[in-house]
């Protein structure tokens, strides 16, 4: 089976002025290294904003840093051993949170309180808000790491977020609701913002 799959994963595509490049297309259920961090350049504090993505990450999935060579060159080389997902991050990503993975573009918002690292992404109508909101809740701060305080400020920005009220909240688990939903009717919201 594992030579099957390699066999069927196995790519040479041919690039402009007759050269070819290897990509490995691996399915992601099975691709060793899910995400990679990418840094346009080594300098300007992107460096220090993929190395957060990365501690974000590295919990669930199989996450690589490179900075090494030019970004065309790590993008062929993650294609190269299958990787499924490449972020980059881009004199845009320090303007406004963006990122882009692979052709979609993700605006972030660091909210900690649940873990220290715990962010916000919004991608086209979808917010991805892992344990920072349950439908009708929020994520535990009593945890190692959890900040009952930290987790207050971040309702509160969550709150005023620029999302549309029918973006679907998706959280790490459990069922979907929408961005005007819980901030209409999350107590913990609600809480949090009384408390400001």
């Amino acid at each position: 089976m594992f030579l099957q799959v390699m066999s069927a994963a196995y790519t040479e595509e041919q690039l402009d002025g007759g050269d070819s490049r290897v990509v490995l297309r691996l399915p992601a259920a099975l691709a060793p290294v899910k995400v990679a961090v990418l840094p346009l350049v080594k300098k300007d504090g992107m460096p220090e904003v993929a190395q957060r993505i990365v501690d974000d990450l590295k919990y669930d999935y199989n996450v690589v840093y490179d900075e090494k060579d030019s970004v065309g060159k790590r993008y062929r080389r993650q294609d190269a051993i299958g990787t499924p997902f490449c972020v980059t991050v881009d004199g845009q990503t320090l303007e406004d949170g963006t990122v882009t993975v692979d052709e979609l573009v993700f605006t972030a918002w660091h909210t900690p309180g649940h873990t220290p690292g715990s962010v916000v992404l919004l991608c086209e109508n979808y917010l991805f808000v892992g344990d920072t909101v349950f439908q009708g809740s929020i994520g535990r701060t009593d945890l190692e790491g959890g900040d009952s305080r930290k987790m207050d400020e971040s309702l509160r920005k969550f709150a005023a977020l620029p999302v549309p009220a029918e973006a679907q909240v998706l959280p790490g688990h459990g069922d979907f609701s929408t961005f005007g939903q819980e901030a209409a009717t999350n107590f913990y919201i609600k809480n949090a913002l009384r408390n400001a």
